[in-house]
């Protein structure tokens, strides 16, 4: 994706995807590669995904916010997040994936239903601010280096 691909987008998610080493432009103080995207991008990975290996979701972690000049606002801005027990092909509906996600995907610990459970609160939290109108979807933390959610402040 290229930053004319965007348009008008305000944000964007990616489920069992991340942003490609592209991306890495920017250096910190301590020479540590810091990822530059034009909008807020939430990354969300799967702790069995097949497809998208969660070593590579844990270096979009390290590159995106625990690295990052300023890790607490890093997580408003590329949050990185890993549902335990998912596979790749829960980010989807149904029973009849692709036959290459069905040779090369791992075998879910969790259902469906839980897995998608556990996927909405970050894209709410993500997505809220720019619903009209304004919802209070819960907040991002940086919490344990990785994107949680808790409830907004009063």
């Amino acid at each position: 994706m290229n930053e004319h691909a965007l348009g008008d987008a305000v944000g964007l998610v990616l489920m069992g995807s991340f942003l490609t080493r592209k991306w890495k432009t920017n250096v910190t103080a301590a020479g540590r590669p810091q990822v530059a995207y034009p909008v807020p991008t939430l990354t969300v990975g799967a702790e069995l995904d097949g497809l998208c290996r969660v070593t590579r979701v844990a270096e979009a972690l390290y590159s995106q916010v625990t690295f990052a000049e300023d890790p607490a606002a890093a997580v408003r801005s590329l949050p990185v997040t890993v549902v335990a027990g998912m596979n790749h092909y829960q980010f989807a509906t149904g029973s009849n994936p692709p036959l290459f996600v069905k040779q090369n995907d791992l075998t879910p610990e969790i259902d469906e239903a839980a897995a998608h459970a556990q996927v909405n609160p970050p894209c709410e939290a993500v997505c809220a601010p720019h619903t009209y109108p304004p919802t209070r979807g819960p907040k991002l933390t940086h919490a344990n280096h990785h994107a949680s959610t808790t409830p907004p402040p009063d």
